[in-house]
Formats: C-alpha cells, sequence, structure tokens
C-alpha cells in the first residue's frame, strides 16, 4: 500500500517502525508516517509484525486481519487529513486521530473484555460490517446479563466459565444454533485480543479437549429446479407478490447474489450488457477482491425494466430497496433487513399457493442457483468464482446433494457389463 496524497502538502503511510529495535514478541510495531511540509511524525496503531509479514500483508491471505486494520487505521487517517483541508497541523491531526480511533488502540492495551469488546464493535461499524458488529455486540450482551461482572477480564474467561455460560443458554431453551453463534463471537474476540496481544496464547480456553462452540449440522437451501420452474411461470396476486418473486428470481439468475448485493447494484455497474460489482460481504477482508460478472439474460432485464428506477444515472441504485441514497451504513442495514422480511413473507405465500415442500426463502435462491449448476456438471471452481467466494470449500456448503433420479441413473453405470 503506497503513500496516499490527501492534498497538496499532507500524506499518510503504513511504516514497520524498526528504529528502536524489536520488541519482546520479536517484531516490530507497524506505525502510520504522516508527512507534512517535509517534517515526517509516526502514530502507532497496535499492531506488530515481522519484516517478512509487513512485506506481505496486502498480498497474504493468512494476515487478513492485520490488512483489514491497517486498512481501517488508514482511511481514518486519511478522512482526518482530508478534512482538515489547508487548516492541517499536526497537532489537529493526533486529536482527531486518537480522539477517533483511541478507543480501538487503548482496549488493546486493556485486558477488560467489556472494553476490548466495545472497541471492536465500533470498528467493524466505522468497516461498515454492521450486521457482523451487531451479532457480536448481541453476543457481549447476553454474556453481561449472565456473569453480571462491571469488569470481566480475559483471564476469567475459562474452560468452566464457558461451561457455566453454555448451561444458562440451554436452561433458557436456546438452539445448539444459537448458542454457538453467541460462543464462536466470543472465541473471535478472544482470538483478537491474542493477536494484539492483550493476553497469550497459554490461556486460550478454546480449543481440542477444551470447549468447542456447538455445531448444527448445515440445512441443504437448494430447490429442485422443477420447483424453481414453478416459481418462474407463477402468475402472481398482488404486486407486492410480483415484486417479491421478481427479486427471488433475480438473486438466483444473477449468480446467486444476496439481497444486500441487489440492494447496492448501480446503474453505473452495468457495462456491455453485463453487471460487475464488488460483493459487500468481502469488499472489507479480501485482498484479491475481484469483480463478479452477471450477464444480463433477457429475464434479468425484464425484471430491471420492472422495477428500477425511472432515473438511471450511473450512481443511482438500480432498485429501489435502500430509501436514501444518503443514509448512514446503520440505515441501509435496517433497510435491506426489511427487505429480507418482505421478499420472504411473500414467497412463503407463494410456495403455499404452488403447494411447494419447502418454502423458498432468499437464501435458497443463493444455494438454489450453485446447486443446479453442480447438477449440471459445471465444475465446482467456476460455480465459485461465480458466486465470489474465495475458497472452494465455502461453496461445497452451498452445494445440495443430487437429486433422487441422477443418483439412479448414475447407479447404472456400476452394472453396464450387464446387456
Amino acid at each position: 500500500m503506497g503513500e496516499i496524497l490527501i492534498n497538496m502538502e499532507a500524506s499518510v503511510k503504513p511504516f514497520l517502525y524498526t528504529l528502536k529495535g524489536k520488541k519482546s514478541n520479536e517484531k516490530y510495531p507497524v506505525k502510520l508516517r504522516v508527512s507534512f511540509k517535509r517534517v515526517k511524525k509516526f502514530y502507532v496503531i497496535g499492531i506488530d509484525m515481522d519484516e517478512s509479514e509487513f512485506g506481505s500483508y496486502h498480498l497474504n491471505k493468512k494476515l487478513k486481519d492485520l490488512f483489514s486494520d491497517i486498512t481501517y487505521y488508514q482511511n481514518k487517517a486519511e478522512k482526518i487529513i482530508s478534512e482538515l483541508k489547508d487548516g492541517f497541523t499536526f497537532k489537529a491531526f493526533k486529536e482527531q486521530f486518537y480522539g477517533t480511533i483511541g478507543s480501538s488502540i487503548e482496549a488493546k492495551k486493556d485486558d477488560n473484555f467489556w472494553n476490548f469488546g466495545k472497541a471492536h464493535v465500533q470498528k467493524l461499524r466505522d468497516q461498515n460490517r454492521i450486521k457482523t458488529a451487531e451479532s457480536i455486540e448481541q453476543s457481549n450482551n447476553k454474556m453481561l446479563k449472565f456473569c453480571k461482572k462491571k469488569k470481566l477480564l480475559f483471564s476469567d474467561i475459562t474452560l468452566e466459565f464457558l461451561k457455566k455460560f453454555d448451561a444458562a443458554m440451554r436452561s433458557e431453551s436456546l438452539s445448539s444454533t444459537t448458542i454457538g453463534i453467541y460462543t464462536r463471537n466470543l472465541r473471535t474476540l478472544y482470538n483478537e485480543a491474542i493477536r494484539t496481544e492483550v493476553i497469550s496464547q497459554e490461556s486460550y480456553p478454546f480449543g481440542k479437549n477444551k470447549y468447542s462452540p456447538p455445531t448444527s449440522k448445515k440445512t441443504k437451501k437448494a430447490l429442485k429446479v422443477e420447483d424453481i420452474g414453478k416459481i418462474f411461470s407463477y402468475t402472481p396476486v398482488s404486486d407486492i407478490e410480483s415484486w417479491a418473486r421478481d427479486m427471488w428470481l433475480f438473486a438466483y439468475l444473477g449468480n446467486g447474489l444476496n439481497v444486500k448485493d441487489i440492494a447496492q447494484l448501480k446503474y453505473e455497474d452495468i457495462k456491455q450488457g453485463e453487471i460487475h460489482f464488488l460483493r459487500a460481504k468481502t469488499i472489507n477482508t479480501v485482498q484479491d477482491n475481484r469483480p463478479i460478472q452477471i450477464i444480463i439474460t433477457d429475464e434479468l432485464q425484464k425484471i430491471i425494466d420492472r422495477w428500477g428506477k425511472k432515473t438511471q444515472r450511473g450512481g443511482t441504485y438500480i432498485f429501489d430497496l435502500i430509501k436514501n441514497e444518503h443514509s448512514n451504513a446503520e440505515q441501509v442495514a435496517k433497510d435491506i433487513h426489511q427487505a429480507i422480511k418482505t421478499i420472504n413473507k411473500y414467497m412463503g405465500r407463494i410456495a403455499d399457493n404452488l403447494e411447494l415442500e419447502r418454502r423458498p426463502t432468499t437464501n435458497f435462491a443463493r444455494h438454489s442457483y450453485a446447486t443446479v449448476l453442480k447438477r449440471a456438471g459445471i465444475p465446482i471452481e467456476m460455480i465459485s468464482e461465480q458466486l465470489g467466494h474465495t475458497s472452494v470449500k465455502t461453496t461445497e456448503i452451498y452445494l445440495d446433494s443430487f437429486e433422487k433420479e441422477q443418483r439412479m441413473e448414475l447407479s447404472k453405470h456400476l452394472t453396464a457389463f450387464k446387456k
């Protein structure tokens, strides 16, 4: 990541600060180097790396968390410098920089779980990762209700603590899926605390022969192609039902898009008969984030013509799922959540009218896209690329089993010697 010029004189760049030697962890602190009128000053961001890591953090997938953190702090610095403009001074910059991100850096030195958790949640919000931030915040609130301690140290979170927390949630009849979400979020914060040297690895209470968050078997969410055909041919009984069906079909036909990505598609993303865009889910966390390319088929074009905004300026959202293009990230998240609820509600009614065995929520559209292609013999690597996954293993979770008729056909090959 190069040095970014924000105005005519001020610039900011990540810098491996080797001037005072290695720290006790055999690494150097990573600082932001701010240059102004030939003067350079350095600002700590609570991240340590060795020379090899610093040279490859923007390319190495194993360092994606470090890449995300450095990008977060650099973006903050760039924004402050840009807003100060000609009024830039190192003093003004320092006050705003540590005023807006200081809590995150302070948390890295503070082993109070609540302080660390709040700072991490705020960082996620600043990165517009609202859904993840809300999930971790809900988990922390659940644990606060359980332990009722205003100061909870990471060292207090032992195997025995986790067993009691698990048992308390089960006594409330929470599902294994919900308990798994809460405790995996706790594990995420614990791992981040280890990575930033708030605590040592020795106290880690998760893993083999320790506590493992419960998992539930992934429910396959793919429809039979015949059922998809019924949805496609269905005659809606109202405009809202027609809209919900078309949004579901847009997700299915458009590389298995999720609703968040559909909501944020803009007319400027349409190029020569294709839609080119970056997935919202990976834009902040994946270094080599390649654009997804969707062919605009006749069916997709009809949906755009039917429900797309009439004003087709480049920066305009195609669909009216986000009510205000200038909304903050939290309001955008609420709009998208409401759109998902509405689509699922009316797709449920359509499923009832068609007497489908399964209720096709928006998740079904994405899983069905992947599974239909798999059953058609498309290589999993290509399906993975179309979905925007960074790993084939992620794609495999989406893929449903072959249908019974296909399994029967396969079995015939085992006795092909019979004539």
